[in-house]
């Protein structure tokens, strides 16, 4: 059975009404088409604590606190949620300082663009006008009928090109939006199409689980938690990788950032995520020389645990 084709429109006008207020908590896809009417449709500023901010076509700017009071979630399913949809090639999702996030919706184009030989159409649906049908009438086409889908369908059993394919060659059918979005899953021969071909590339295997770098496990498995996908972890440590940064500096400081954590006690909700802590933020400079610390304070503290024993010893001795 096909699955659904074309696009509607959607005014921003949806969010005020009841229907879309009715439940306190969102589903996934009320969050989803959430994100697609928050995004700017063209290039403005916005103000946001205190700044004035810069923002594209299909970009919102936000923080995960206004996202999950708005979704009634908790942050960490906010978190995870933008996680999932950042690792589908759905969204960018950018931490920046005092903890803003700036959203972009990939592709946003498709969602509000319908290409016919280069004339955006703004709105759809309605019905042409009375003349225009009582034409079609005699000529017995449908003023309803997707000229686009059905001309395509038509060059592919006669071979001949459109007339976008004969003026621009390298132009591709953009109408279905899904097969783009998924541009960035693995393909069928086992590839990633967003890996690169180095040695820290990930392959699909036959049994779709991903095959990641020993590189990468070593430091996955050194790491306090695991909260978050692993794929989404890979990333970040792959693009620090390819900056040129040491697989030894990178396990020097998350040794030396587990060893803080076990020492203190620290819930793991409150250990950052593995790709937080290797990603453009640099967390993990800040225990490069840690270790050494680490090892001089356990000294000194088995030191003195020596000295108290001793004394002890001498006190049961000597009364």
């Amino acid at each position: 059975m096909p699955g659904p084709k074309g696009w509607i429109s959607l005014h921003r006008k949806l969010q005020n009404n009841w229907v879309w207020k009715a439940d306190k908590k969102f589903t996934k896809g009320q969050a989803w088409v959430d994100i697609l009417l928050l995004v700017n449709h063209e290039p403005g500023t916005v103000f946001f604590n205190s700044e004035v901010v810069q923002v594209d076509e299909g970009e919102h700017i936000t923080s995960e606190i206004k996202l999950s009071e708005r979704w009634g979630w908790s942050r960490t399913k906010v978190r995870n949620f933008l996680d999932l949809l950042e690792e589908d090639g759905m969204i960018l999702n950018k931490k920046e300082k005092g903890k803003r996030t700036r959203l972009k919706v990939l592709n946003y184009g498709d969602y509000q663009k319908s290409e016919n030989n280069g004339r955006t159409i703004k709105k759809q649906g309605n019905p042409p006008k009375r003349d225009n049908r009582k034409n079609n009438r005699k000529t017995g086409s449908n003023p309803y009928d997707d000229s686009d889908n059905a001309e395509v369908e038509n060059n592919k059993k006669t071979g001949k090109k459109t007339g976008d394919e004969q003026c621009n060659p390298t132009k591709k059918n953009t109408n279905n939006n899904y097969n783009k979005l998924n541009n960035n899953k693995p393909s069928a021969s086992g590839k990633s199409d967003n890996e690169s071909g180095d040695e820290f590339s990930i392959h699909q295997q036959e049994n779709g689980f991903y095959n990641y770098p020993e590189e990468f496990e070593k430091i996955y498995n050194l790491y306090p938690s695991h909260r978050g996908t692993k794929k989404s972890h890979w990333r970040k440590w792959a693009a620090t990788r390819r900056k040129g940064v040491p697989q030894e500096a990178l396990e020097q400081a998350v040794k030396a950032y587990a060893a803080e954590c076990k020492r203190n006690g620290t819930d793991e909700q409150y250990i950052k995520q593995l790709k937080t802590f290797v990603g453009p933020d640099e967390h993990w400079r800040e225990y490069l020389n840690k270790n050494t610390e680490s090892d001089q304070e356990d000294k000194e503290q088995k030191r003195l645990e020596e000295m108290r024993r001793k004394q002890l010893e001498r006190i049961e001795k000597y009364g």
